[in-house]
């Protein structure tokens, strides 16, 4: 059930970094099509997200490293409680 969240949330971060950053981007029913969703899932899986980051689509230099500190610490202490690495989108790790 969490990796089928956190699926979800990627997605929406990635479509809408997309849109941020890119002038042109596919049309919005390619993304639900890549990503498993309909159109209408993803519609509204988007608009939590934004909900969510108070629609703040910008990240600072010092957010984003205190962020990827915070998972890099999180995925350290879940492989030494499993003693294996995670497994995301398919891809084991090593």
């Amino acid at each position: 059930m969490i990796s089928f969240i956190i699926d979800r949330v990627i997605l929406a971060a990635f479509v809408l970094a997309v849109k941020y950053n890119e002038d042109c981007c596919y049309k919005f029913d390619y993304y639900s099509y890549v990503g498993g969703v309909s159109t209408k899932e993803l519609l509204m899986i988007e608009y939590n997200f934004l909900e969510l980051i108070e629609y703040e689509l910008y990240v600072n230099r010092k957010n984003y490293h205190h962020c990827l500190e915070y998972l890099d610490a999180e995925v350290k202490s879940d492989k030494q409680k499993n003693k294996k690495s995670p497994t995301y989108f398919g891809i084991v790790g090593s």
